[in-house]
């Protein structure tokens, strides 16, 4: 599970079920996020169902809060729960961006004297 290319309110989340997945009825990827200083994990949803067991998969977890270092894990879930998976760390959290700055107040930029030169 990676995660990758931060926007303000989201990234994208790759993911491989691995050979696990060929012997899983009805696989599903379960990846949950959770922002750091919370306890809570929270699902991604439909826009990480798998497509495919076969392969990476890549979606997009959006609606995130700006300027946030997440952490996420997945599962494969199967019809047979026995053949589901523990829940597998993400290899990094990963931050938002942080979005437009916002002043409050004015800013005095001054004009640097030319560089005399030789």
């Amino acid at each position: 599970l990676e995660m990758l290319v931060p926007s303000t309110n989201g990234f994208f989340i790759q993911f491989d079920f691995g050979e696990t997945a060929l012997c899983c009825r009805g696989a599903q990827a379960d990846v949950q996020l959770r922002a750091e200083g919370s306890d809570n994990w929270t699902s991604v949803g439909s826009s990480c169902e798998a497509k495919s067991t076969k392969g990476p998969q890549l979606c997009n977890a959006s609606g995130l809060e700006q300027d946030t270092l997440y952490y996420g894990r997945m599962r494969l879930l199967c019809d047979n729960e026995d053949l589901s998976t523990d829940f597998i760390d993400a290899a990094a959290p990963l931050a938002t961006l942080l979005g437009e700055a916002v002043v409050d107040g004015s800013v005095i930029v001054e004009e640097e004297a030319p560089i005399a030169r030789r």
